[in-house]
């Protein structure tokens, strides 16, 4: 067999196994809808649900539900937060509000720490409360080594924290958070922040009284 004819068995080997890579990835895949819509995946009981005891949450019981892709030392998704908040307040019985992880840490050093801290958080009901102090304090702990600060944040949260740190470290915590934001790729996330309305992505609205618009012409449809 000459030298030629070897490359050219390695280049078709190499092309047959690439095909085969790419047929498995993409099996997994959602489908697309019929109009090219990219749709979230179904909400499932881990989601970070906003509960109704919580003074500032949504109803679980609303007809609109708004998921967001967010990563926490995003500056955008901090500017979010803010008209978030005013768009639960507005809509407290029609609006149930989702957030979902997308650290990235390609840009962001503490990205994903702030996400472990989040869900950490969470596996002492205190999500919600976590999830608003990492926002509201981002300028504070982005350019910092953010651990302690974020102890700090579950001390003063009346957390073990003990367990949150336990927890905040573990790898089932790494994979939830990785598992989430890979859902958000196959449905379409490219960036942060991104919206799903009641699963279908949207443009991110301007500021918040084109938000509230969106979300209230949504509410009319039912």
């Amino acid at each position: 067999m000459t030298k030629k004819t070897i490359i050219i068995c390695i280049g078709v080997m190499a092309f047959l196994i690439g095909g085969l890579y790419l047929l498995i990835i993409y099996s997994d895949l959602p489908e697309n809808t019929s109009s090219g819509e990219n749709i979230a995946p179904k909400i499932s009981d881990t989601d970070n649900i906003r509960q109704d005891e919580s003074v500032k949450s949504g109803s679980i019981s609303a007809s609109v539900t708004l998921i967001e892709y967010g990563d926490f030392q995003c500056p955008a998704c901090s500017k979010y937060h803010f008209i978030l908040k005013q768009l639960e307040e507005n809509f407290k019985k029609e609006l149930k509000v989702v957030f979902r992880h997308f650290p990235l840490t390609n840009i962001h050093k503490n990205a994903m720490l702030a996400a472990q801290s989040a869900h950490a958080a969470g596996l002492q009901n205190k999500f919600w409360e976590m999830h608003d102090l990492i926002f509201e304090n981002q300028d504070k702990w982005s350019d910092t080594d953010p651990i302690v600060t974020f102890i700090e944040y579950a001390n003063a949260l009346n957390m073990d924290t003990k367990k949150f740190v336990e927890d905040m470290q573990a790898e089932s915590t790494k994979k939830f958070i990785l598992d989430q934001q890979l859902k958000g790729s196959t449905a379409g996330v490219m960036s942060t922040p991104s919206f799903f309305l009641n699963e279908k992505l949207i443009e991110s609205p301007s500021d918040y009284e084109e938000f509230k618009k969106i979300i209230q012409d949504e509410i009319n449809k039912k």
